[in-house]
This record gives structure tokens, sequence and C-alpha cells, in this order.
């Protein structure tokens, strides 16, 4: 599981801010919950800090052993991270550092390091509104790139409108791209992944 908490303490981990990401290894699940919490990523150590560059969406791509290759996510407001602008209606990935062969990643825990690049590009195909079309969830399959490029499974944290599509902060949508970085490109699947307000969860944002 990830999260993406505010300012807090616990056992293992302490000086969690909204930039930084957590993993938590579960020992228990199917009832009372158990396990541990790791620092995943120290937003500060990569470029990230202060309210606006607060991730709020997350998603994760491996490769060769099931090694992470990829963190994508998306901020609260427009962040910069080494030069490269996203809004919060953009996905940002972090490239964490691997080892020589490119078999371990090295760069992830409480001495994060690694390079970014835009992942997704929201403006290209209709994100604009960033008050409300603010990326809030994010799931993208490693479904192996690039051929096929992985479909992207968003929220909002608003009500959104895109191309042969709309919905509330409470649906799941799904952008099937053609290209991505900042020439991202595609279309959107005119049926909702998941329409909240037939399952109960009108009152509720689904991120």
């Amino acid at each position: 599981n990830w999260l993406t908490p505010g300012h807090g303490s616990g056992v293992i981990v302490t000086g969690i801010f909204g930039e930084d990401l957590m993993r938590f290894i579960p020992s228990q699940v199917n009832g009372p919950t158990a396990g541990t919490w790791r620092w995943y990523v120290d937003g500060s150590d990569v470029w990230l800090s202060g309210t606006q560059e607060n991730v709020d969406a997350v998603s994760v791509l491996y490769g060769v052993n099931a090694n992470v290759t990829d963190v994508l996510m998306s901020t609260t407001g427009t962040a910069l991270a080494r030069g490269i602008t996203a809004t919060n209606a953009d996905v940002l990935a972090f490239k964490p550092t691997q080892n020589a062969s490119g078999t371990v990643t090295t760069g992830v825990g409480p001495a994060s390091t690694g390079t970014y690049a835009l992942y997704f590009k929201g403006g290209n195909v209709g994100l604009n509104d960033n008050t409300n079309e603010n990326l809030d969830g994010l799931f993208v399959p490693d479904e192996g790139t690039p051929n096929p490029l992985p479909s992207l499974y968003m929220t909002t944290s608003g009500s959104f409108t895109v191309p042969g599509v709309g919905g509330t902060r409470s649906d799941i949508f799904q952008f099937n791209p053609t290209a991505l970085g900042t020439g991202t490109a595609g279309t959107f699947n005119p049926n909702l992944v998941l329409q909240g307000s037939q399952d109960g969860l009108s009152a509720f944002d689904v991120n």
C-alpha cells in the first residue's frame, strides 16, 4: 500500500511531510491489519517541497526482477522538479537510481536519489481546470512499454470534462494513450470505470 501523509510520526519513521512517500509492508491482512512502515521516497531529497508539491496521486512501475523503475506521481499544485514543470493535472515520473546492471533499485528510502521526466501532460488532452481537474488518484498497470502503452486510471478532486466523457470526484476514468510525455496524446474511454453515484459514493472524493 502507498500513501502520502501530511506531517506525522511513528515508531519507525518520523518527520514525514506531504512530499514524502511511505511504504506499508503488511504482516497480516484480511482482519486486524499489522505490519511495518518504511520511508520510500524522501521528497526533499529529490527537489520536492512546500504545499504545492505535496504528492496526492501515486502509481509504481516495475522492471526486471520486480525492480521499481518509475514512481509516478501527481502533486496538489504546480511542481518544479529538477527543471521539469508539472501542473496538478500532469504526472511526473521519478526514476530512482539503479545499480549498474539495472536490476536493483538503490535510490529509494530516506536518502532518495534519481531523476525526473514528464510522464503524462493533462493539458494536452483536455485536463485544463487546475481547481477541479487536479489529479488525486492514479493507477497505471505495469503492462510494459512502449508496446502497448499502459492505460491510466485517474480520479480528480472535483468534476471533470474531457473529450468523450465527464464525471465527478467520486468517479474513475480511463485514458488510453498513443503517446506519453510532453507529447501526450490519446483518447478517453467513453464509459466510466467506476461511477461512484451507483455505488453510494456520491459524497466521497474517490482517490
